[in-house]
Order: structure tokens, then sequence, then C-alpha cells
């Protein structure tokens, strides 16, 4: 079994000071279950603006669920 938390060492003095180097595993099953819920919601009917902030660079999420989603919300505004 692992350990109750898992952990990193930050790859430079700015990743140290902004992420979460240690966190819980716990947190893994409420993310997946976060990324869950947007994929089961009805986006289309949410009509506040929104403004999503993200790098073609980025090596995490997966960048086109993240432009599908983007795309079902119902907001006139969107950036």
């Amino acid at each position: 079994m692992l350990g109750s938390y898992h952990s990193f060492t930050p790859i430079n003095p700015r990743m140290a000071l902004y992420w979460t180097t240690r966190y819980p595993f716990t947190a893994v099953t409420e993310t997946v279950r976060a990324v869950d819920n947007v994929k089961k919601s009805k986006l289309e009917t949410l009509n506040v603006p929104v403004l999503v902030a993200y790098s073609e660079k980025d090596s995490v999420i997966d960048l086109e669920a993240l432009k599908v989603s983007f795309t079902r919300f119902g907001s006139p505004r969107k950036k």
C-alpha cells in the first residue's frame, strides 16, 4: 500500500514558492471527482461570464477536453 501523502522536490525556486509539493492521496480522488462533475454538468445552461487561462505548452491537462468544455458554456461573454 502507498503512503497517505504524495510529495516531490520542486525543480526550481519558483515552483517551491507557488506549488503544493506535498498533498494527501485523497486529493487525487477529489480532483477526479471534480473533473467527472464538469463532464456531466450542463455547461450550456450557465450564462455567467467565463475566463479560461491556459498554455498550449501545458502537459498536465487535456487541452482538447478543456477547449471542448469551454465551447459548451452558454455564456455570451467568453474569453
